[in-house]
Parts: structure tokens; C-alpha cells; sequence
């Protein structure tokens, strides 16, 4: 799990977050691992991996604190 999780920071990081936009990590600010790890503990976050790449289940229910997108 930690493996994917220095993926999708290493990904948050390097502005791909078109890969990861469902749970909008650089938009927000939470692109942390401990954060990431909490959501994927927490079941909030689903990944699948397609090859070396983390793909943010398009279903996941995510909480971003103090943001709600709407539409």
C-alpha cells in the first residue's frame, strides 16, 4: 500500500492530476501521503493500478474538508 501511495503523491506532485482528478489532491492541497494513506485506510479512496499507474476508482466517495464541489 505505501508503494501505491508514494506513486500517487509522486504523481500529485508532478501535476499529473488529470490521472488522479477524482479526489483533486494538487486542487485542494492535501497532496500528502499521510492524507492519502488516511483515505485509503478509510476506504474513501479506491485504487487500481494500470501498470505503474495509480487510477482513483471513478466511484470513490471523497471528503475533501472545508470544500464541496458541486455539479
Amino acid at each position: 500500500m505505501l508503494d501505491i501511495v508514494n506513486k500517487i503523491f509522486y504523481l500529485c506532485q508532478m501535476n499529473t492530476s488529470n490521472l488522479i482528478s477524482q479526489a483533486q489532491f494538487a486542487r485542494n492541497n492535501k497532496c500528502s501521503p499521510q492524507w492519502i494513506t488516511e483515505l485509503i485506510k478509510d476506504k474513501r479512496l479506491s485504487v487500481v493500478m494500470v501498470g505503474d499507474i495509480p487510477y482513483v476508482n471513478k466511484d470513490a466517495k471523497i471528503k475533501l474538508k472545508g470544500k464541496k464541489k458541486s455539479g
